[in-house]
This record gives C-alpha cells, sequence and structure tokens, in this order.
C-alpha cells in the first residue's frame, strides 16, 4: 500500500503550503483536492517507515494528531511536522492536486465548443 518515491528533490527547499492540515483534511475529503490511493513514502525523511501509516490514519481515516501522537509513542508536534513534511513532498511532486470545480469545468466546455 506504500510507493518509495526516489526523486532528486530537496525536500527543504520547497515552500510551505498556505493550508493548515485540518484545512486540506477537510479538502481532500469534500474532493477539493486529489489524494494518492497508494500513499507514497519519502525515505528521505525522518521516520519514513511510519509516515505512509500516519498520513492513511490523519487524511483518511480521520485521526486527531494526538492519538497518532499516542500510537506511535511520539508528541503531538513531532506528528504535525511529519504531516507537514509529507504535505510539503507531496505537493511538490504532484500526488497533491486542486480538483477544478464543477462550474469551472463546464465554462472549459463552453469556452471549447465556442471556439
Amino acid at each position: 500500500m506504500r510507493t518509495n518515491v526516489h526523486a532528486g528533490l530537496d525536500y527543504r527547499t520547497v515552500a510551505i503550503m498556505p493550508e493548515r492540515l485540518a484545512r486540506l483534511r477537510q479538502a481532500i475529503w469534500n474532493r477539493e483536492i486529489s489524494f494518492p490511493a497508494q500513499v507514497p513514502s519519502f525515505p528521505r525523511q525522518h521516520s519514513a517507515e511510519i509516515q505512509w501509516r500516519v498520513v492513511t490514519l490523519y487524511f483518511v481515516r480521520g485521526w486527531t494528531c494526538e492519538q497518532l501522537a499516542d500510537r506511535y509513542r511520539v508528541t503531538a508536534s513531532r506528528v504535525r511536522q511529519l504531516l507537514r513534511l509529507w504535505v510539503e513532498c507531496a505537493r511538490a511532486l504532484g500526488y497533491l492536486q486542486d480538483i477544478p470545480a464543477e462550474s469551472s469545468i463546464a465554462i472549459e466546455r463552453e469556452k471549447a465548443a465556442a471556439a
């Protein structure tokens, strides 16, 4: 269920995403942002062995950072850091993308039909 990603990308140079984690989770649930069916693991990050599990439990199953911290015996701030770093890498590599609203898709189709 996990995919290792070995890209020549320096994850530390990626800008911090503007969304908060809770808002991002809600956008994923509302199908406003795509989420990969197989959660990739980024081996260059710390705790890569639990990373995809934490990401899945948080974004798909709705666990809180505190629940994840208890389960994996780390602090809640460490869980948030792990999630933020995963999101930065996933965005940079195209795993998380905005899904256009139905109205914007219809407008684009109308423009294409008119052209």
